[in-house]
This record gives C-alpha cells, structure tokens and sequence, in this order.
C-alpha cells in the first residue's frame, strides 16, 4: 500500500468490495478480518503479502489461460496430459528453488517467480476442461450461423467456462497464499517471515498470530473471488445488493476517514 494511502480507506475498500460482491455479511467480515490483522500489527506485513499474491496471481493467470486455450485446441496436449488430472507444482517448484536462488538471489523477484511456477497448473488446467465440456450443439450453432473460430472461442466457449476458469483462478489465488511460508526462506517479508520469526524465537503466541493472519487473507481472496466468479448480468438484482446510493454512501465515508487516518497513523494505535 503506498505510504499516502490511509489504512482506514484500505479497510473501507475492503468493506465495500465485499458488500458489492457477496453482501453485508462477507462485507462485515471483510472489514473484521482487516481490523484484527491490524490491530495486531500485521498490517505492513500483510500488504507486502499481498503485493506478492497479487503481481504472482495477475501473472500466472495472464499465462495460465492463453496455455488453457491453445490445450483445449491441441489433441496432442489432451494425449500427453489429461484435462482431469491433479497433478500439482509442488516438487517442481521445490525442483527450481536453488536455481532460481543462483538467478535472482534473494529477493522478491524470486519469491514471485517461484510463487507463479507453484499456482499456475489449476488456471491452465481447468480453462481447458472448461472449454472442452462446452456443449457440442452449442459450437454447432454457432458453426451454422456462420461464425469464425475466433469468434466462436470468445462469444461461445470463453463464457460458457467462465465457471471453469474462476475456480482454475480461486485456486490459483489460494495455491499463491499457499506459497507464503515457502517464499519468506528466500528472503521474501510479509506474513511468511513473521511466522518463521516466530519459530525461532519460540514465541508460540506471535506464530499463532501471524498464522490466523494468513489464514484471514486466505478466506477473504477464497470468499471474493467465489463471489465474482458467481457474479452475472443479473447480479444488480439479487436483493443483497447494494444501491449505487449505497455505493455512494459508502464512498463519502471512505473519504471521511482519510483526515483522522492522516492524523492517528495505524501503527500509533497498535
């Protein structure tokens, strides 16, 4: 999070992301979720986890889906790896660990490239079981209307595995999350590093904090994502939704909180 940005318009985000998304309550434990990490003294260490789940996940999806396409129009892909299969990055990942220590040295670079390496199997993999469990009489239809490949992959197959591809995409953020504690060995800060820290100095109390702080992110990236991945046309409709006079609401009150965010600093109060 920069430094200009209050924590309290980051927690109001999150409030009203959560509301738009999934309703009052995934919004209410959105906003609970944040307020305990802070008040901990979590908070710098969980945005830098953050930081490092998100450039990791924006990168292994903008990868993972286009390699999910080309699988699904590849018969040898399908030979030589099955759509169903649950093989996982794991010993691959742990395969690259000192390789890509000589590489990058201990950075964040290293974490972030060991992180996508670990979390992109599920987005490829289910884009492609989505795209081939599109219905045949579907592609017939648009075949006999006249539609080009192109065309047809992005009006019929793309939308009709949306559902496939936001769980290859809720798994991939939660195998990222997952791959906290692994990336604070090379280096990398965030929750990862405090729980170690916690170990070391047999500080049971610290690791146990730390621990339900990554366990909180887990379940809101788990909950929004479920959330959008639910999300449809129709969404504006479902009773649990907000207004946008709700929406502007909350808004105002975000911008409310920046002047005493400003004057009492997150860490003062912690």
């Amino acid at each position: 999070v920069p430094p200009w940005l209050p924590w309290t318009v980051v927690v109001a985000v999150a409030i009203d992301v959560g509301v738009r998304l999934g309703g009052r309550w995934l919004g209410l434990f959105c906003g609970a979720a944040t307020l305990f990490i802070g008040f901990n003294g979590y908070w710098d260490s969980a945005m830098l986890t953050m930081s490092v789940v998100g450039v990791s996940v924006i990168i292994a999806v903008g990868i993972g889906v286009p390699i999910g396409i080309f699988a699904a129009f590849s018969n040898r892909f399908r030979g030589s790896r099955p759509p169903d299969s649950r093989h996982h990055a794991g010993p691959a990942c742990l395969r690259i660990l000192i390789p890509a220590l000589v590489l990058f040295g201990v950075s964040g670079t290293q974490g972030v490239f060991l992180t996508v390496v670990y979390c992109i199997p599920p987005v490829i993999r289910l884009t492609n079981l989505g795209i081939r469990q599109v219905p045949q009489a579907a592609m017939e239809t648009a075949h006999s209307h006249g539609s080009t490949t192109s065309q047809t992959l992005f009006q019929v197959q793309l939308p009709l595995a949306k559902s496939s591809i936001m769980m290859g995409i809720n798994q991939t953020i939660m195998m990222a999350v997952a791959m906290v504690i692994i990336t604070a060995l090379v280096g990398v800060d965030g929750l990862g590093r405090d729980v170690w820290l916690s170990l070391r100095e047999v500080d049971a109390g610290k690791g146990l904090e730390s621990g339900i702080a990554i366990v909180l992110l887990a379940i809101i990236l788990d909950r929004l994502s479920y959330a959008l991945a639910n999300s449809g046309p129709n969404s504006a409709m479902h009773p649990s939704r907000p207004s946008v006079r709700a929406h502007e609401e909350t808004a105002g009150r975000a911008f409310r909180t920046w002047l005493p965010a400003t004057l009492f600093p997150f860490r003062a109060w912690v």
